[in-house]
């Protein structure tokens, strides 16, 4: 419980890193708009001052004459330009750095042309004044045209690439939180318990639905001694003596070597009898174990029925206050024929009591054939079919 407590911890930490890495990019992406927004109105200031500057030279050009006024003006201009330059520069720290580089030198050609030009006119060299103007003014309004448009495209283009990595890093968080809780949540299933068996009362047989009339009676034998584990000599010593049966007589006797091999302290094997599971044979229980465990309906939800239904060997761990149990199915050539039920001590593997019972379970089917039809006696030993019987 202590390690699923720490996974459940776990993942709830990477859950709330990933919804805080989620949140940090989104953040991240408003930001960006909002600077894209302050971004056009800034260039779109630097438009209209360029068209201004623009709108001068081609004036002093049109009317081939100048004053100290247009001189005046017109530097003003260029400053203005210059100061929201810089305004630019201060919204778009590390984005479209190469155009608006650009953008700042053709801003000094226009300033140097502009003073160049004042100079001239302060000198009364009027024409040499406007000859500056037309050969150095024109090519440096055209510039500012061009180099605004770059510093438009390259703001967008920087901008759209910056908020489709934010959005990369969101959904890898999440891709990487969905991962980690499909796996984390798969492993904790893997680790849940076993179902509890189904008995009525503690250390009451796990693998039987005992009758109304007396539960209290159906009591497990008291626990002998840790067992020694079989080795592999004995196991295949009660598979060999179990495949040379003869008389269906012989198989109460061969239960005792078989819960042996298996650190059963209780077995029991489960037969047919038209559509329940009843007594065929025991051992490890008291007289009268089959009249007080009565009938145990296939259409039960219990160790046994998932047993004979699967085909496969069920487990469940011992709790409170029951033994660890087995089922292992009797599947002869034409399916299931029975059913080989044993509690174990607590303190035994019972997965890997589980594995060795699937191999005397061999056995058993294949001595009992394609299908088991046991009766439960009146008084004393549950009666076994007879080889024939259980044939037929």
């Amino acid at each position: 419980m202590r390690l699923r407590a720490v996974a459940l911890a776990l993942l709830v930490v990477i859950g709330a890193g990933a919804a805080a890495t989620i949140w940090y990019c989104f953040t991240w992406t408003q930001v960006l708009a909002s600077t894209d927004e302050v971004a056009a109105r800034k260039i779109d200031a630097l438009v209209e001052a360029t068209g201004r500057f623009d709108a001068a030279l081609r004036t002093l050009l049109g009317r081939r004459d100048a004053d100290g006024a247009w001189f005046t003006d017109t530097s003003q201009i260029v400053t203005d330009l210059q100061a929201r330059a810089s305004e630019l520069d201060t919204a778009l720290p590390g984005v479209a750095m190469a155009p608006r580089a650009r953008f700042a030198e053709v801003l000094q050609r226009a300033r140097e042309t502009v003073d160049g030009a004042r100079a001239n006119f302060d000198a009364g060299s009027t024409l040499m004044a406007l000859d500056a103007a037309e050969s150095n003014g024109r090519p440096a309004a055209e510039a500012l045209w061009s180099e605004l448009k770059a510093v438009r495209a390259a703001v967008a283009t920087e901008r759209a690439g910056a908020e489709r990595r934010w959005w990369q890093r969101a959904g890898g968080a999440a891709a990487a939180w969905a991962v980690s809780w499909a796996i984390g949540l798969a492993w904790l299933a893997r680790r849940r318990e076993a179902p509890a068996p189904i008995a009525a009362a503690p250390e009451a047989v796990p693998i039987a639905r005992p009758t109304e009339a007396a539960p209290e009676a159906i009591v497990s034998t008291p626990l002998p001694p840790p067992p020694v584990a079989p080795s592999i000599a004995e196991v295949a010593d009660v598979c060999e003596r179990i495949g040379q049966v003869r008389d269906a007589a012989d198989v109460p006797g061969l239960l005792a070597g078989s819960a042996a091999a298996l650190q059963a302290t209780g077995l029991v094997l489960w037969v047919r009898d038209g559509d329940a599971l009843v007594v065929g044979a025991a051992h490890g229980y008291p007289e009268g174990l089959a009249q007080r465990l009565g009938r145990v309906a296939l259409a039960d939800e219990n160790l046994i029925t998932r047993a004979w239904h699967g085909g496969r060997c069920q487990t469940s761990a011992a709790s409170g206050g029951r033994r660890a149990a087995f089922a292992a199915p009797l599947v002869g050539g034409m399916g299931s024929v029975g059913v080989l039920a044993a509690e174990v001590r607590s303190e035994a593997d019972v997965e890997a009591v589980a594995a060795t019972a699937r191999l005397v379970a061999g056995q058993f089917a294949a001595v009992l054939g394609e299908t088991v039809a046991g009766t439960q006696g009146s008084a004393g030993d549950p009666p076994v079919a007879t080889p024939n019987a259980l044939a037929g």
